[in-house]
């Protein structure tokens, strides 16, 4: 890897190459564009909590769950993305769907930005020289990635956080193009200011963020340049000091009382606690990166290996290809130090400790890994690189059918139907109506009701006598009420607990279509 010079990193566009960035960014916006409703907005689940917060931002009420009528506080994720849905339906007249141009924005924009990061870390020639057609090949790879693409429409933190974490990247890569040969030299005030904006924005997207702004911190002072370090450190926490005073006045957590549950939990974990960093190294290393970077990996690749007596191929190969990204990484350091080592080391490290395990997860590492990869493919047989065109070749071709098969068959159709759900809701139940149902926000988007979680803080798997007397003595007060009960979905049936059988539960409407119940609680 060269600097920004030697790498063609900070030289303006040329005319050709504005036309090959030019149709590299329509056709993956056009992709974006194809696959905005492959699934609805409250599908993810998560989604639709920080849709309902920007909710209640935008109504005035408060950092609380909008759709539920006692709007408990929001205790777990940070605010930076229900702020932009709150200026979005402020903007868009409260329109649900005007907030997928959020992620969608924050998509396009990290084409520029991963642009920016490729030209300087392009792979180098036996002879020393950066293969220039890398860029190009790099960042089609990155833009119509599977998931760039899906969460280019999902009003999630993903797409603006992969943004911003580019963004710091792109910047740190501007402060060593300020330093040149001085490495003492003071940063400008202009590049501490956006650098420090960028790293507390990452932080209020995404808790994770305060890995990056660490990162940052710890890059720069082996940079020896310790005074910017400090500076950029300082005035990141004081951005965020607010925020971390208001969330521990509410919750008594800095970082928020859920993420302390979710770390102390079991979740996806089967190891004792000590053991999940070699337990998550070996799902992540094996399966879930590989996934994420490839097209060739995930549960299709999975099952057919399974049919063929051959399971252990996938995990094997997912394996060889992190192998040939460490091989890459250890040659970039050793070439010259980089800021995304640091970035991809500490989100690493937060990733082996989380207990919760998706392939989403490892999204803001694929710009990285996808450096990686190609440089580990060049080490490995610097003469003969021609597999390692054939593999990034057959990646690119893999990625597109999937995105062309996803807007086909959107995976929506895969998962309940909340807008019709909601509409079910509206049309069997008063305004005044209070619902208490599995999917309280998603179902709170669509309907104009007061929707409350059926099983609140308790256990899906608690006795039904306790999971009863808790969620009618939440909802006392909130006359009429309903239990809604839907599958989990499409084409299942849904599975309708024993104590709704008996009093005080009377069956009010049954949706066939969607086999949905809807069941009234008799004061």
């Amino acid at each position: 890897m060269k600097n920004g010079a030697e790498a063609s990193g900070s030289a303006p566009y040329g005319h050709t190459q504005w036309w090959i960035f030019g149709v590299l960014f329509v056709v993956c916006g056009g992709v974006y564009a194809a696959n905005l409703g492959a699934l609805q907005i409250g599908q993810h689940v998560d989604d639709s909590i920080y849709v309902s917060v920007g909710r209640a931002l935008q109504a005035g009420l408060g950092y609380v769950r909008y759709e539920d009528p006692t709007h408990p506080p929001e205790r777990q994720y940070p605010p930076g993305l229900p702020g932009l849905i709150a200026v979005v339906l402020w903007a868009s007249g409260g329109r649900i769907a005007a907030l997928r141009i959020i992620p969608l924005v924050f998509s396009l924009a990290s084409l520029f930005l991963a642009d920016a990061f490729f030209r300087r870390r392009l792979p180098t020639a036996p002879d020393g020289r950066p293969v220039a057609s890398w860029r190009w090949l790099l960042l089609a790879l990155f833009g119509l990635n599977h998931l760039v693409v899906g969460y280019a429409g999902m009003v999630m933190t993903e797409a603006p956080f992969v943004c911003l974490t580019l963004a710091a990247l792109v910047w740190l890569d501007r402060r060593d193009d300020q330093q040149g040969a001085k490495p003492a030299a003071p940063a400008p005030a202009t590049w501490l200011l956006v650098m420090a904006l960028i790293l507390a924005g990452g932080c209020l997207l995404r808790t994770v963020g305060w890995a990056v702004l660490l990162a940052a911190g710890v890059w720069l002072w082996q940079r020896r340049d310790r005074r910017t370090a400090l500076i950029v450190m300082a005035l990141s926490i004081a951005l965020l000091l607010p925020w971390m005073l208001a969330q521990h006045s509410w919750t008594g957590a800095w970082f928020g009382s859920g993420y302390q549950t979710d770390i102390t939990s079991e979740a996806q974990t089967q190891c004792h606690p000590l053991l999940r960093p070699v337990e998550s190294l070996v799902l992540y290393a094996t399966t879930l990166l590989p996934e994420a970077v490839l097209p060739f990996f995930g549960t299709r690749a999975q099952a057919i290996a399974d049919r063929l007596s051959i399971g252990f191929a996938p995990r094997l190969a997912g394996a060889l290809v992190c192998a040939a990204m460490l091989v890459g990484g250890i040659a970039v350091w050793r070439r010259r130090p980089d800021a995304a080592t640091w970035v991809f080391i500490l989100l690493g490290l937060v990733l082996l400790i989380w207990p919760f395990r998706y392939t989403r997860f490892c999204l803001p590492l694929v710009p990285m890994a996808l450096v990686y990869l190609v440089e580990g493919g060049y080490f490995l047989s610097p003469r003969r690189t021609w597999w390692v065109w054939a593999l990034a070749g057959l990646a690119l071709v893999g990625f597109m059918a999937r995105d062309v098969e996803t807007a086909a068959n959107p995976p929506r159709y895969d998962y309940p139907d909340v807008g019709a759900l909601g509409r079910f809701v509206e049309v069997q139940t008063p305004p005044e109506a209070t619902i208490l149902t599995a999917l309280p926000s998603a179902i709170g988007l669509y309907a104009d009701r007061g929707v409350m979680n059926l099983c609140g803080d308790k256990s899906v798997d608690a006795p039904a006598e306790v999971v009863v007397a808790e969620f009618l003595e939440r909802s006392a007060g909130f006359e009429p009420r309903y239990v809604l009960v839907f599958p989990e979905r499409p084409g299942q049936p849904a599975k309708i607990p024993g104590f709704l059988r008996y009093a005080p539960f009377e069956h009010e409407a049954h949706d066939t279509h969607l086999d949905a119940h809807l069941f009234r609680i008799e004061p």
